[in-house]
């Protein structure tokens, strides 16, 4: 969370440029795979509320679903989700080749697929906790409804990139349904080593 903050005050102070941290289709296609974690360091705006879903949702996976499945959730959902939905734009453009053409080269970046993963990850071990009533189910879903819609306002210019939100948030859910070793009961924080 501090290098997300960092590389974003970078970037806003003009020290670093999008082109240089950005993933795009035709980057990665062309080669520059190490964008697909830059891209991951940049926080989009509305900077204010990025951020604090980013934290928020941070804390409450590190709470509930532990450190190890923070980070794998974190990163799967990012990189995963990211080569998912630029294949399917590849796929798409196989049929129709001149189809998102401006989406081919725009910059893609900022943590929303990382908060999904994190969302996705949260609801799957709240879900699946003993005694879960329907009830309880019930807010969980609609808590996770609730959080999509709030993104949604927060920035309503979708694409087809932003499939990738719903394949991260898929990956939260399948990480934490394959490994739930790492789940908060397996995982302590080590505050007392900070």
């Amino acid at each position: 969370m501090v290098a997300v903050c960092a590389v974003t005050a970078a970037q806003r102070a003009h020290l670093l440029t999008l082109s240089e941290l950005a993933a795009s289709p035709h980057g990665v296609a062309e080669g520059r795979l190490w964008q697909l974690g830059t891209s991951a360091l940049v926080v989009q705006s509305p900077l204010a509320w990025s951020v604090l879903g980013f934290v928020t949702l941070g804390l409450l996976c590190l709470w509930r679903c532990g450190d190890r499945l923070l980070w794998l959730s974190g990163a799967t959902g990012h990189v995963a989700s990211t080569l998912l939905a630029y294949g399917l734009l590849a796929a798409i453009r196989l049929f129709e080749p001149h189809a998102f053409q401006r989406t081919l080269t725009a910059p893609d970046y900022g943590v929303s697929a990382i908060s999904a993963a994190w969302l996705g990850a949260v609801a799957c071990v709240l879900w699946r906790a003993r005694g879960r009533s329907r009830g309880g189910k019930a807010s969980i879903a609609g808590a996770c409804i609730a959080v999509a819609i709030f993104a949604w306002m927060l920035r309503r210019g979708l694409n087809i990139l932003d499939l990738e939100h719903l394949a991260a948030f898929g990956f939260g859910i399948s990480l934490a349904l394959l490994t739930p070793k790492l789940t908060r009961a397996k995982s302590r924080l080590r505050i007392a080593t900070v």
